[in-house]
């Protein structure tokens, strides 16, 4: 029933098929068509098609739109679920994580959201925050001035690099 009325969402696209979620996914991101689906959304090979391991539809407008039904208290088959989307969910500019939790038993969707939150959250240190802040100030300044010395740019790369260092060492 919960399902049924996500899935009634009429400003969705919604992608049910193997060859539907193949076929709009790899126009929605840089990856692969047998990477996305060999990346762990999908694990097998049907008569030379990937078949993707989820089942649940992908949902499509400007982003996309993953659901998952919570049927009990443990998380461990949630974080699964994250962890096989995690490179899809990269890729994307937009993207929403849909948890679909029946009324009862009470409070069921608290640990999926808490687990949501500890392997989806970007946490930066406050040095690493320091840091961006500094450069986006820096970069903003810049381009009102319309100038840039080889100093600041190379302070600017070292800075763009530890923070996509940082982030490649996200789950």
């Amino acid at each position: 029933m919960l399902l049924d009325a996500v899935l009634a969402n009429t400003e969705l696209i919604w992608l049910a098929t193997d060859e539907d979620k193949a076929v709009n996914l790899t126009t929605l991101t840089p990856i692969d068509r047998d990477l996305l689906t060999a990346g762990g959304i999908g694990t097998t090979v049907t008569k030379g098609h990937p078949v993707f391991a989820e089942k649940f539809p992908i949902g499509i407008d400007l982003n996309a739109v993953l659901v998952y039904l919570a049927t009990d208290r443990e998380v461990g088959r949630f974080r699964a679920f994250l962890q096989r989307h995690f490179e899809l969910l990269q890729n994307l500019a937009a993207w929403t994580v849909r948890i679909v939790v029946p009324p009862w038993p009470n409070g069921l969707g608290e640990p999926y959201l808490k687990a949501a939150r500890e392997d989806l959250a970007v946490n930066l240190t406050p040095g690493v925050m320091k840091g961006l802040r500094w450069y986006f100030a820096e970069r903003r300044r810049l381009a009102d001035e319309g100038s840039e010395t080889s100093d600041l740019l190379e302070a600017h790369s070292r800075a763009g690099c530890r923070f996509e260092a940082h982030q490649r060492g996200r789950p």
